[in-house]
């Protein structure tokens, strides 16, 4: 053990003296010659100073990286861009604004951010914000003249990627001379109407002057209440008549029409259906024929037959009708009134009566 400490402490020895030569030979000394001297202390200058300028580089970089504060990201989602980007700049960050079509959210406010509020991140994070353009659509265009299909297209096409804020309703039909089917010929709102929110645009469209309705259904053999549920079904207008049953005839049910099952009436047309009256119908009610005559519509448009009695008011009756004569059956209390409704407006008020012949 001894003799190796004793190797050790030469090698040592030998190292150091090596260190020394090798200091002596490299820095300047006395034994150098001036050219020696000037060249050692040449590049031991640039050497320093290549080495001071790394070492302020590394500081300077230390301290700004650990300069850096950190923050906790302000939630401005639901603001106004304004409101957002000074908030940001209070608090030393950075927006990135990307915007974007949308109905539900006003123009220039702000749909979400990302980092999410409250996460903590150094100051000049860029904080990207995705901001409001408002709806595609600010106001209402002009679609009178043009053809349905097509502005049903158009509108598809331009909500493809984003929520719509203007839907067509089911349009109403007239017929209408010297306009091709299918051309707009009014709408509702007018152009230039400012859209908020979703809005229902509304168009009457021609009709092409022979244009035949829908088909028209069986309903002989029908009750009374029965063929009316169907054809107002099919928006068909209708008027009855009221025969005393014949040999074989059922009571209250409809035993002929006009015309056939499976043809097609022209607008302005209506389905003639003769029915008999009911044998009995119940303690205090009584059967009768409402029957007027409305003026003619160039569309077709709702109408309503209330029954008021002192328990209330109840519908009997909804449809679209073309106007010209109405004639419905009903089945309703004693001394009860009766109430047409046209385009919710009260047309005629009627007392009920038992039909007579």
């Amino acid at each position: 053990m001894r003799d190796f400490f004793w190797r050790v402490g030469n090698w040592l020895a030998g190292a150091g003296e090596r260190v020394r030569d090798t200091l002596s030979r490299a820095l300047p000394n006395d034994r150098d010659t001036p050219e020696v001297r000037g060249l050692k202390l040449t590049v031991f200058l640039f050497v320093g100073i290549l080495g001071l300028m790394v070492l302020v580089g590394l500081l300077t970089f230390s301290l700004a990286v650990r300069g850096q504060e950190q923050t906790l990201v302000p939630n401005v989602t639901g603001k106004d861009l304004v409101t957002a980007l000074v908030e940001m700049q209070e608090k030393e960050l950075y927006p990135r604004v990307q915007v974007q079509f949308s109905s539900e959210t006003e123009k220039n406010i702000i749909m979400d951010q990302k980092p999410a509020a409250g996460t903590l991140v150094k100051a000049g994070k860029r904080i990207t914000l995705r901001v409001s353009k408002g709806p595609v659509l600010q106001e209402v265009e002009d679609y009178v003249g043009r053809n349905l299909d097509e502005v049903r297209s158009y509108l598809q096409t331009l909500y493809a990627s984003y929520s719509p804020n203007l839907v067509i309703a089911d349009p109403l039909y007239r017929v209408e001379k010297g306009s091709a089917p299918g051309t707009i010929l009014a709408q509702s709102p007018k152009p230039g109407t400012q859209i908020s929110g979703l809005t229902r645009l509304e168009f009457i469209v021609a009709r092409g002057e022979g244009e035949l309705a829908s088909a028209v259904g069986e309903y002989v053999g029908l009750s009374f209440s029965e063929a009316i549920s169907e054809i107002t079904r099919a928006d068909l207008p209708f008027f009855f008549t009221v025969q005393k049953a014949q040999k074989g005839q059922l009571p209250g049910v409809v035993v002929s029409q006009q015309p056939e099952a499976g043809s097609r009436i022209s607008l302005g047309g209506a389905v003639q259906l003769v029915m008999t009256p009911p044998e009995n119908p119940g303690k205090g009610q009584i059967f009768g024929l409402f029957r007027y005559s409305l003026p003619d519509y160039p569309i077709l448009v709702d109408i309503r037959l209330d029954v008021i009695t002192d328990t209330g008011r109840l519908t009997i009756l909804s449809a679209r009708h073309a106007g010209g004569p109405l004639a419905v059956p009903y089945i309703v209390p004693e001394g009860s009134d009766l109430v047409l409704t046209v385009l919710d407006n009260e047309e005629v008020t009627v007392q009920a009566s038992a039909y007579r012949f």
